[in-house]
């Protein structure tokens, strides 16, 4: 599924980099679970042991309602977009329609075609399912990050140990996000973040491929 921001042509890279921290540690949390790319594929090294969040409650209501078996649409017209788009109650299908068949993966940006007809739906339906599988046994939460997913006090210690958050500037659902207010979250004192920005893509994801790709630009 399209996702604006998504890291699914990065994911194999950014994978690789988190299994080098797996041993020593039994659960995995996710706060932006976004489009699942990394999701779907670090819940399975934590059977029973994954933490998954996202604020959106049309996201978490998709994710969670894909890993117990809801199967998207094959078919979305324009008549139907603009219908899910009116009706503002969180669900599966209306988080499908809003950022799968969406311009960019952009939520309700506008409704996505082009000239050479391609199947958006389809595309989106076959991406949900595929990332539907990795999911099994996760715990799936609308929850937001400052809250400590959804009040279980998971988060924060992972915050204060290792993070990576928003630069300042950043557009976010809930407006603008910056690194003072998750610093302000965990506690400036003592907090131990690492906020950093990647020189070159392969810096920090791993493999020459990646590296390359943006050296070339």
């Amino acid at each position: 599924m399209q996702y604006q921001g998504g890291k699914e042509k990065i994911a194999k890279h950014i994978v690789a980099a988190l299994t080098e921290y797996i041993p020593g540690h039994d659960r995995y949390l996710e706060p932006f679970m976004g489009g699942a790319s990394i999701a779907s594929r670090m819940a399975p090294l934590f059977p029973g042991a994954a933490t998954l969040a996202d604020f959106d409650p049309d996201l978490a209501a998709l994710w969670l309602a894909a890993r117990d078996g809801w199967e998207p649409p094959t078919v979305v017209t324009r008549e139907d977009y603009a219908a899910a788009k009116a009706d503002t109650y969180p669900s599966a299908y209306r988080a499908f329609v809003a950022y799968g068949c969406s311009f960019g993966g952009r939520k309700w940006s506008s409704y996505a075609t082009n000239a050479r007809g391609d199947d958006f739906a389809g595309a989106a339906r076959r991406g949900v399912l595929k990332k539907a599988r990795g999911l099994q046994g996760a715990t799936i939460l609308q929850a937001d990050y400052r809250d400590g997913l959804g009040g279980t006090g998971l988060l924060r210690p992972a915050l204060r140990r290792n993070s990576r958050i928003p630069r300042r500037g950043r557009m976010g659902r809930r407006g603008v996000l910056g690194n003072d207010d998750a610093l302000d979250e965990c506690g400036r004192d003592g907090c131990g973040l690492r906020v950093r920005r990647p020189r070159r893509l392969g810096d920090d994801l791993g493999g020459p491929e990646a590296g390359q790709s943006q050296r070339a630009r």
